[in-house]
């Protein structure tokens, strides 16, 4: 229960809007909450939970080459361009809270890069989960 004391402070300190989340299959269980638990209390902050499950990346591990998976991926947010403009929008909106399945450098790149090319000009910030 103490990580979710620190998602509460977080979504608080950081005046979220929005939690977009991009993970295949999300689980809360490492805030030791369950889904309808983690929405309620991300509502109870005044922050909307959406699962935006056409960017999820389907392909992170599926192969060691590197050229590859780029490519893939950057045709991935090419294929589901509908689903960067809704993200872009939110983004706009306010503060987004954006859930991955992993650290991932290329994702991240790659994604704000897309979101970029749409309309540029916000702002990032990296927050390291546990």
């Amino acid at each position: 229960m103490l990580a979710a004391l620190g998602f509460d402070a977080l979504l608080s300190d950081l005046d979220v809007r929005r939690i977009v989340d991009l993970r295949v299959a999300p689980s809360f269980l490492r805030l030791g909450l369950r889904g309808r638990e983690f929405v309620r209390r991300a509502e109870h902050f005044g922050a909307d939970y959406i699962h935006l499950a056409a960017l999820a990346n389907r392909f992170a591990g599926e192969s060691w080459d590197g050229e590859r998976y780029r490519q893939r991926l950057e045709r991935h947010y090419q294929e589901n361009w509908e689903a960067v403009a809704q993200l872009r929008g939110l983004v706009e909106d306010g503060p987004v809270l954006l859930i991955t399945a992993e650290r991932s450098g290329l994702e991240q790149e790659l994604l704000l890069g897309a979101l970029g090319r749409l309309s540029p000009g916000f702002e990032v910030r990296e927050l390291a989960g546990t």
